[in-house]
């Protein structure tokens, strides 16, 4: 039954080669065997992402090396840094899918392993959140991703058929234990919400599966109004501009945010936070406004929009070298010691943040706030950019190559390949997302 649906859906697809999302668990083994079998001569490939997040993750990789070595399917097996600040959660899934996309080669097709079960809590969970883009708010069965394509060929099939699938054919599969714990919204949906929906109105599910891909249709029309909008309003550095995007209707704003958001596989905003657009775009010139839903920023600031990720409070402590986080950045400085050249000045170079009231000479002695507004350092980003001191005087302040910022150096200093110095790299929080 589960080959011959396959089979069905993959009938129309044109592919140079299969990729099978494989995570170990009963959904993407129970595809993956389905896949082989419904083929009909096309290559299969298997992926597997480790996260490296579960104590469970490296038992989950060796299981889907042996499970791809017995059914004689080629695996990669790829490993990826997931950042700690904000939402595990979301910044997992964002890993996963770089992974996803660097892998696709032209031609490909994934195939991911969500089912109706899946579907069903992802629209609920957009609907209580109120981050449904348009209707119902569920995940696609087909859409581009990188050089390739993301099919989901079990949207129609239910959980509890792949585990039957899975026990008839004998295969192995390995739970994953943070599924259990319902203090997770998605798990709380799975195990307490929906047995309680199917008990009360059977098939609703199958309902809401199928309400999704009657709003598939409409969603399409209403992204091809955003991604004309889109082409209109786009500015450069990866912003909008603000007097171009102010001129759409009001709906039509919104719409534009959300398909914005999805360009870059971001957390789509709310409805409720979508209706204080207006106080962004009337707030003073000066004020830097913002609406920040999850770990992303919409700002405003002179005459674009930008889409950034968060800044957090930064507590300013002296640096001489090593690696520092701050404020979901990094920085890694390292001390540079010349061989008989004013040495004694090399110990006294650190690194500080802002607390107010610096100044730094070029060409005359100017207030650290003068310059940075001259200069275009966005207001969020003042207090988070590493200051270069020699004992009590600021010296230099490191380019911020995102928003076009140039590295500032004080009278009487030099910045470029040196015998003796500090040399530093900054990966900013705060940045403007852009393709």
């Amino acid at each position: 039954m589960l080959v011959e649906h396959v089979s069905k859906q993959l009938g129309g697809v044109r592919a140079s080669r299969l990729v099978v999302a494989l995570s170990g668990g009963v959904d993407s083994v129970s595809l993956l065997h389905a896949v082989i079998r419904a083929a009909a001569g096309k290559s299969v490939h298997a992926l597997h992402v480790n996260h490296g997040i579960s104590p469970q993750a490296d038992d989950f990789q060796r299981h889907a090396s042996a499970l791809c070595a017995r059914l004689g399917v080629r695996l990669t097996c790829v490993r990826v840094a997931v950042k700690r600040n904000g939402s595990l959660e979301e910044n997992a899934r964002h890993a996963r899918y770089r992974a996803f996309e660097s892998f696709l080669a032209d031609g490909d097709v994934l195939l991911q392993a969500h089912h109706a079960d899946d579907q069903a809590e992802t629209i609920l969970m957009n609907l209580l959140r109120g981050s449904a883009a348009f209707g119902v708010g569920g995940m696609p069965r087909l859409r581009a991703l990188g050089k390739g394509m993301l099919l989901r060929p079990l949207m129609d099939v239910r959980h509890r058929q792949l585990v039957e699938y899975a026990s008839a054919a004998g295969l192995e599969w390995i739970e994953d234990a943070s599924n259990d714990d319902t203090t997770h919204d998605r798990n709380y949906l799975r195990h307490e919400l929906l047995g309680l929906l199917e008990a009360r109105w059977p098939g609703a599910v199958t309902r809401m599966v199928a309400a999704a891909d009657r709003d598939d249709g409409y969603a399409q029309v209403i992204d091809y109004t955003a991604k004309n909008d889109f082409r209109l309003v786009e500015a450069d550095n990866g912003a909008l501009s603000l007097a171009h995007f102010a001129s759409l209707p009001g709906e039509r704003q919104k719409n534009l945010v959300r398909y914005w958001a999805g360009t870059f596989d971001l957390p789509l905003p709310p409805a409720s936070l979508l209706e204080e657009l207006s106080s962004l775009l009337n707030a003073d010139q000066d004020a830097a406004p913002l609406l920040r839903w999850q770990d992303v920023c919409l700002r405003r600031y002179k005459d674009r929009l930008f889409l950034t990720s968060v800044v957090s409070d930064v507590k300013p402590n002296d640096l001489a070298s090593g690696a520092r986080s701050f404020g979901a950045g990094d920085m890694l400085a390292n001390i540079v010691k010349g061989r008989g050249l004013s040495a004694s000045r090399v110990p006294d170079l650190c690194i500080r943040f802002r607390v107010g009231g610096e100044r730094i000479l070029v060409r005359h002695h100017r207030t650290l706030k003068n310059v940075m507004s001259e200069v275009g350092v966005p207001p969020w980003l003042r207090d988070v950019v590493p200051l270069i001191f020699v004992g009590e005087e600021l010296v230099a302040l490191p380019a911020i190559p995102g928003w076009r910022v140039p590295m500032i150096v004080a009278d009487g200093f030099a910045a470029g390949p040196v015998e003796e110095g500090l040399e530093i790299e900054v990966s900013y929080p705060g940045q403007p997302y852009s393709h």
